[in-house]
């Protein structure tokens, strides 16, 4: 993965030592190519556990690690801090769970994972 601190851009890996292929990781896509990557996963049985979103020259750089999972993990990136309380409410009420959230751009825009 990709990101940066402090205006410096930095990288991290995963390592699996028993060689478990039940997951699949994306790094450096575009919104557009990660929004294809998130429906092709979520589409082939992966459910999304971490998301991250990093602010890079020219606009954003989007990656997250999906594992084989049963049930329903809602997404959502891009949110205001209004819309993350609209949807965070909207979710409540339906008996998920907030999984994750971050908070990115100066803490004025969120993305979020939820859970049932």
């Amino acid at each position: 993965m990709a990101y940066v601190w402090n205006g410096v851009r930095r990288h991290a890996a995963i390592f699996v030592k028993d060689g478990s292929s039940n997951f699949v990781y994306a790094f450096n896509y575009s919104p557009v190519d990660y929004q294809n990557f998130f429906n092709w996963a979520y589409g082939a049985g992966y459910r999304q556990t971490s998301l991250y979103v990093a602010e890079v020259s020219g606009g954003e750089s989007m990656g997250g690690e999906f594992y084989a999972l049963p049930g329903s993990w809602p997404v959502h990136w891009g949110l205001s801090a209004a819309q993350y309380q609209q949807v965070f409410s909207d979710y409540d009420s339906k008996g998920y769970q907030l999984y994750k959230v971050q908070g990115y751009n100066n803490s004025r825009t969120y993305d979020a994972i939820w859970l049932k």
